[in-house]
C-alpha cells in the first residue's frame, strides 16, 4: 500500500465501533476491500499485481507479529488486504473496553 498502515488500522477501527460501539468484543473487522488493483495481461495470462508491498507467508506473517507489528495480509488475486491480527506494543491482546 501507498500509506501508512495506521491509516488501515485506524478505518478498521472507526468502522467497528460504528457498527457495534463498546460491544465490538471480537467482531472487530479486519478487512478492507476495493483498493486499487494494477492487472495486465502477460501473453495469454491475466496478471493481478497485488494492492501490498509483498505476499507474506504464514511464517513471515508470525515472525512480524511476534516483533510488534500488524501487518496488512494481501489477498493474491483480490482487491482487498486484512489486518492480521489488532495488537499493542506492551502485550500482545489489545484490551479496551469491550474485553
Amino acid at each position: 500500500l501507498w500509506a501508512n498502515g495506521c491509516f488501515a488500522a485506524g478505518q478498521l477501527l472507526a468502522g467497528s465501533f460504528a457498527a457495534s460501539r463498546w460491544e465490538m468484543g471480537r467482531a472487530l473487522k479486519q478487512d478492507i476491500e476495493g483498493l486499487p488493483v494494477h492487472v495486465y495481461k502477460d501473453g495469454t495470462e491475466t496478471v493481478y499485481k497485488p494492492c501490498g508491498e509483498v505476499l507474506l507467508n504464514d511464517i513471515a506473517m508470525q515472525k512480524l507479529m511476534d516483533f510488534g507489528f500488524m501487518p496488512l495480509v494481501m489477498y493474491k488475486i483480490s482487491d482487498g488486504v486484512k489486518l492480521a491480527r489488532f495488537h499493542s506494543i506492551a502485550d500482545t491482546a489489545l484490551k479496551g473496553m469491550w474485553n
